[in-house]
């Protein structure tokens, strides 16, 4: 029994260290990923922390359109770097995290913290490493900010009485990319709740670990107030009471941002209204012999000798209409993607481009010289079209289709909204069109629109 013994003891030794081996062989990889936005003062307290740590092999910085040197920092340190050309919201940082790593366990940390170690790294980590979990929340010291005392906490017991987690919103949480890769994940604030909400769903395995005192940067009042807006309509839709379908949002200009065609307005302030009148005639009287192209030919030669700033002073006689401001500020709160597509010259466009500071699609543009407009137009043929159902030069549907395509969104997540025939190639295509009433509201636009309204502040009910 004696020499069994003494031979088993050194067997036992050999098969924990193959053991030990073994398990470094077969422990999942894990992909580290910080979603950050101007973090320079924090960031390399982070990835310090995450380059120390063993259980990570992979540290993805998603630099969330920063105007400081964030991007900088984490490249330092060794972290792979992926920009967002501009701030698009924590939620879209973290989907892009979330295609681009490489390993299927993903641990995500904010990159705003300030006492941050390895500890609390390996402790997120271990009950997914472990297999006792396939979700892992965090809950520290201070437990509760007031967006989740206030707001989160009251309205997740009324809607999801199970979700009773000490810290729903914490940003510092572990999970599958399995799992996250085929869920809906928000571009904004709210997405680490969103994605605990969709694992009560789907049934996964969750637990909550403590990882004692944690400290954010501070943020001021105006920022936590827009967080917890976010916050209350990511649950609300994840409920069911406000079901956010549409991302793109393209508006007309003429009679639907604006009162009144702001042609007419600078017409008339440059002085040639009496001839921009007789050229609509010409064109009217005469559309199967006068081309669109050569009535837009003849509109640019009525620019002829005139300036930028001549016309920018006759745009700031253009009344909008009612509320157009405030919606349009509300909706890009919203995070919506919103393009002004107009027929207009390219410094009509431009200017309520700038003035609502939106993007703009320019088809046309006036050609300068020497700052002064010389009577000819540059035309942007790729959107030009031969089969356009209204025989425009320009389709309006194809700008929709082409601009869906490029910023990757599904043409059934996008908003037209119009006021005339010009407009119906770009109601047939989008997911949602909206007709704007006015007295030259045709029945053809009627039909090709899915619900006509009064007011510009009824797109805030409609769209969500």
């Amino acid at each position: 029994m004696k020499i069994i013994v003494q031979e088993i003891e050194p067997l036992n030794k050999v098969l924990k260290v193959f053991g030990s081996v073994w398990k470094q062989i077969e422990k999942p990889k894990v992909t580290a990923i910080i979603p950050a936005f101007n973090e320079q003062k924090t960031i390399s307290l982070i990835l310090k922390v995450l380059n120390k740590t063993t259980d990570i092999d992979e540290i993805l910085v998603i630099d969330d359109g920063s105007t400081d040197n964030t991007s900088a920092i984490a490249s330092s340190f060794g972290a792979r770097v992926i920009k967002h050309k501009k701030n698009l919201g924590k939620g879209a940082a973290i989907k892009t995290g979330v295609e681009n790593a490489k390993h299927e366990i993903l641990v995500f940390f904010d990159g705003d913290l300030e006492n941050f170690n390895t500890t609390k790294v390996e402790a997120l980590l271990e009950p997914i490493l472990s297999g006792n979990a396939t979700f892992v929340k965090s809950t520290y010291s201070p437990e509760t900010g007031r967006v989740t005392e206030i707001m989160a906490k009251p309205l997740l017991k009324l809607l999801y009485p199970e979700a009773s987690f000490a810290q729903p919103l914490s940003g510092q949480f572990a999970a599958k990319k399995s799992f996250l890769s085929r869920i809906d994940i928000p571009k904004d604030y709210g997405v680490d709740l969103i994605a605990l909400l969709e694992a009560i769903k789907s049934g996964e395995y969750i637990t909550e670990v403590d990882l004692g005192v944690l400290k954010h940067r501070h943020r001021p009042l105006a920022e936590k107030s827009r967080m917890a807006q976010q916050v209350a309509e990511k649950i609300l839709q994840n409920a069911g009471f406000l079901k956010k379908h549409y991302d793109l949002i393209l508006f007309d200009l003429d009679e639907t941002i604006t009162k009144e065609k702001t042609l007419d307005v600078v017409s008339k302030k440059l002085g040639f209204h009496d001839k921009l009148v007789k050229l609509r005639k010409k064109y009217k009287n005469n559309k199967k012999t006068v081309s669109e192209k050569q009535f837009l030919k003849e509109l640019a030669k009525l620019f002829k000798g005139h300036t930028k700033r001549q016309v920018t002073n006759a745009l700031e006689k253009v009344e909008l209409n009612p509320y157009a401001e405030e919606v349009i500020a509300i909706l890009k709160q919203r995070r919506f993607e919103i393009v002004l597509v107009t027929l207009a010259f390219n410094p009509i466009a431009e200017y309520f481009s700038e003035k609502l500071k939106i993007e703009t699609f320019v088809s046309q543009k006036l050609q300068e010289k020497n700052g002064v407009y010389t009577g000819k137009t540059i035309f942007e043929k790729k959107y030009y079209s031969k089969t356009c159902e209204q025989n425009h030069l320009l389709c309006k549907g194809i700008v929709l289709q082409k601009l869906a395509k490029n910023k990757k969104i599904p043409l059934t997540k996008t908003v037209a909204i119009g006021n005339s025939i010009n407009d119906a190639c770009m109601f047939k295509k989008a997911g949602f069109a909206i007709a704007i009433k006015n007295d030259k509201l045709d029945e053809k636009t009627i039909e090709s629109a899915n619900v006509c309204i009064d007011s510009l502040s009824e797109l805030l009910i409609l769209i969500n």
